[in-house]
């Protein structure tokens, strides 16, 4: 049984379009690993954490599954290269950016790059050096780590966080792409130019989340290492060293 016959697929497989797809599969799994607890949660916290329900292991998962999904499928389409024939793999090809999103663009080496080489080194090397004291939810550490990373930067992990999940939804998730295939014709027509109106509230939602969440976490490490936490903040930058 010739599933591609049965589907109606016509794959493509170049040496461009596997290294594409393989790259999608990669930063798939790259994303998940950044996204994965390097400590269990603890059961009996010691810090009120506002953010504690959207980070319980079931969230967890299900925003893991998320970005696989998307990044599966996206590896698939790079691979049959849908036509106006392939609606089992893409009900409305016409939507689809096939040079922008689809091969080897400057676009997709950007965003596949920044997540690649610079979010998820960045996330792992934070989770490295606090080591048994990073958790998801708040907790009082046992030291105050001014070392590495923490000489140079306060939240890295924030940092690094935004660059995977920015590089990815930028890639995975537009109109043009993964999302065209289930969008009519039509609506996607009016949905044009509004992306970035969707990024912008995006980004808000996000940046008050964040905000609040360090605002707390900045409260803790204050009352819990005093006057030596005071001169780490005042000599460092919380997201980009000696910027910002």
């Amino acid at each position: 049984m010739d599933l591609t016959k049965i589907l109606n697929l016509n794959l493509n497989l170049t040496f461009s379009n596997i290294t594409l797809a393989l790259a999608c599969l990669i930063t798939g799994y790259l994303a998940n690993l950044a996204l994965t607890p390097p400590n269990p949660n603890p059961e009996n916290a010691d810090v009120d954490d506002r953010y504690r329900h959207i980070l319980s292991p079931r969230t967890i998962a299900r925003r893991k599954l998320f970005y696989t999904v998307l990044s599966v499928y996206h590896a698939v389409l790079v691979l049959t290269q849908p036509g106006p024939d392939s609606v089992f793999v893409c009900p409305f090809p016409s939507n689809l950016n096939h040079s922008l999103l689809l091969t080897w663009s400057s676009y997709m080496i950007l965003g596949l790059g920044v997540v690649c080489f610079i979010g998820v080194p960045l996330r792992l090397a934070a989770y490295r050096a606090l080591g048994r004291n990073f958790t998801f939810t708040l907790q009082k550490p046992s030291e105050l780590n001014t070392r590495g990373l923490y000489r140079w930067m306060q939240h890295p992990s924030y940092t690094s966080a935004a660059l995977v999940r920015g590089g990815c939804l930028c890639v995975f998730l537009r109109w043009d792409g993964v999302l065209g295939c289930w969008i009519p014709p039509a609506i996607r027509a009016w949905l044009d130019g509004s992306g970035w109106v969707v990024a912008v509230l995006m980004a808000v939602v996000v940046v008050h989340a964040v905000r609040g969440r360090i605002s707390d976490e900045e409260k803790m490490l204050q009352e819990r290492f005093g006057d030596v936490w005071v001169e780490w903040h005042r000599r460092t930058k919380r997201f980009v060293p000696g910027l910002f």
